[in-house]
Parts: C-alpha cells; structure tokens; sequence
C-alpha cells in the first residue's frame, strides 16, 4: 500500500512534513488510534490558513456586479 510512517512511543511522523516530531507537537485527537492528530501542529496550522485564504476568496463577489448587489451579497454571506 502506501508508505508506512514511524509511531514510537516518544513520537511519530508527521504526514504532510515528513519529520519525526514528540507527541507535544501534535494536538490530540481522541479518534485517532494513537489519541493525537497524523499532522504536526505547524502543518495543521498552515492547511488552516490556505483554507481559510480560499474560503475569503470564493466569498468575494465578481467584479461585474454594481455596489449595493456585492454589499447585499455579502451582508448574506455573513
């Protein structure tokens, strides 16, 4: 199948990264197997903020719209 990634008792690997990092650089996650998340608490971090990025941007209204339309549409947006 895929790649194995390395889970010790001090750590593992992050999935993104790569690199082995202790268990206090993971958040928990109790559904897991292991109790923490299969990311490290960097790379969750920047999926969080490309996310968020993406989601501002599929928000903003198009540029052939008048004023009041992109303000009424983005009032209900929010």
């Amino acid at each position: 199948m895929g790649n194995k990634l390395l889970i010790t008792k001090d750590g593992r690997e992050c999935e993104k990264c790569k690199l082995f990092y202790a268990w206090e650089f993971y958040s928990k996650n109790k559904r897991n197997k292991t109790g923490y998340q299969c990311r490290c608490k960097m790379c969750s971090s920047v999926n969080a903020a490309t996310y968020a990025a993406r989601k501002v941007k599929a928000q903003a209204p198009e540029p052939g719209f008048s004023y009041k339309i992109q303000c009424f549409c983005l009032a209900k947006a929010f």
